[in-house]
């Protein structure tokens, strides 16, 4: 790592812990809700960073390996070419619960590559672990498909993002809370001109009450540090209007957003945005392999930004009844493969 002196701030979704990791040189400081938790010692050589993890008095419970894996997470975000973390501990029970957690083990330590550790879901998914619903076949509009998950309120995503010094957070869409602020967005001329949702905020109360009805789409709030940004709203491709106009798998999904708070706009921002959404939905079902966006063929700002990262990209333009789009995909594969998570 070359920063020598950094502190970053963890908030594990669904748990009340928070967790600081402060940098100096080679020596990491661990809190736990403001109290100092432990404190180890890391080295880097090449494309990995060893680090040192100290014999404990700690539990060895579940706590203790989320607390690993965020020093872990620390270490990833804070170096560019970094392609793999090792763990080294002289307590056995540690590495063979990081084992757990898809780590190799040798001699002594239990390792992971960058795109095996961002696959890991307990540190930023709520569920905290893979939990895909056991499949059940339906029909909609004479289309077959998998019968949807009803989604629970509250946070879904939250993951700290070193680029901006900030956390990014996904809830589902609460109307008391968020009309207002939707309405706000919606009706801000940059976002009417391709939304076309500049409306009274009652016309826009029975729009998302539509969004919550339909079992294939979910509405959802960005936020960062807890502000609302933008709004987000996912769906499953093969149910939707766009499953005709590509080769889907079942557990394929896409979104459409709007980032409406002027304060978050800007490239660091939107990268960040765009990642963390990217990252959730692949994180939660490992059934999905490919990701759909179908923005206007004529938003150009939106595709020049897309275009820059290397794991979306721009198949071909299509006709919907009501616009010309854009199809922009991401593969699984070359997400993990590809993402900074910086």
């Amino acid at each position: 790592m070359k920063t020598t002196e950094t502190s970053a701030h963890y908030q594990i979704p669904g748990r009340q812990e928070s967790i600081r990791i402060d940098c100096q040189g080679a020596d990491l400081t661990i809190f736990r809700n403001g109290e100092q938790l432990t404190h180890c010692q890391f080295e880097t050589a090449e494309d990995q960073c060893t680090i040192h993890w100290p014999d404990t008095i700690l539990p060895l419970d579940e706590q203790l390996f989320l607390i690993i894996l965020t020093a872990c997470e620390f270490v990833f975000g804070h170096s560019a070419g970094l392609l793999r973390v090792a763990v080294e501990s002289g307590e056995e029970t540690i590495l063979s619960a990081l084992e757990g957690f898809g780590f190799a083990l040798s001699k002594g330590q239990a390792s992971i590559e960058r795109s095996q550790f961002f696959q890991i879901p307990n540190l930023w998914n709520r569920k905290g672990s893979y939990k895909p619903s056991l499949e059940k076949w339906t029909e909609s509009k004479g289309v077959k498909h998998p019968l949807r998950p009803v989604e629970k309120p509250g946070v879904f995503y939250s993951r700290y993002v070193p680029a901006i010094g900030k956390h990014i957070s996904f809830e589902m869409l609460d109307l008391d809370r968020h009309l207002d602020v939707f309405h706000e967005w919606q009706n801000q001329k940059r976002v009417a001109q391709f939304w076309e949702l500049d409306k009274p905020k009652e016309e826009l109360r029975a729009y998302l009450e539509a969004v919550y009805e339909d079992p294939h789409h979910f509405p959802a709030i960005a936020a960062v540090d807890g502000v609302a940004a933008g709004y987000f709203e996912i769906y499953w491709v093969a149910e939707d209007r766009l499953g005709p106009y590509f080769d889907y798998q079942p557990f394929d999904r896409a979104f459409h957003f709007l980032i409406g708070n002027k304060s978050t706009l800007g490239r660091s921002y939107f990268n960040s945005f765009v990642e963390s959404i990217t990252h959730f939905l692949f994180l939660e079902d490992a059934r999905t392999r490919t990701l759909l966006a179908e923005p206007r063929a004529d938003n150009i700002a939106l595709l020049h930004y897309l275009s820059k990262f290397p794991y979306w990209e721009k198949r071909y333009e299509f006709d919907f009844p009501h616009k010309r789009a854009a199809l922009l995909a991401s593969r699984r594969e070359d997400f993990f493969e590809k993402a900074t998570f910086r």
